[in-house]
């Protein structure tokens, strides 16, 4: 998918929940993605449409490669 860095799933098993959490390099990116077709589908799929929430990213810290970055995405 154009723009995104790294993904995350998330799963909880005692509640039957999941998720994820994903970096994209804008805002923009994620919202080409996430359209309402898209939504729709997940809807159906799932039974439930999904809960996006956009956070700003000031810092990422990658242990792997030894770095930090400000205003990484």
């Amino acid at each position: 998918m154009k723009g995104l860095v790294r993904k995350y799933y998330l799963f909880d098993g005692d509640k039957r929940i999941g998720g994820g959490v994903y970096l994209w390099k804008s805002c923009a990116d994620a919202e080409a993605v996430y359209t309402p077709a898209w939504q729709a589908y997940i809807a159906e799929r799932y039974g439930a449409p999904p809960d996006i929430r956009y956070f700003e990213t000031a810092v990422i810290v990658d242990n792997d490669s030894d770095k930090i970055l400000a205003d990484a995405a």
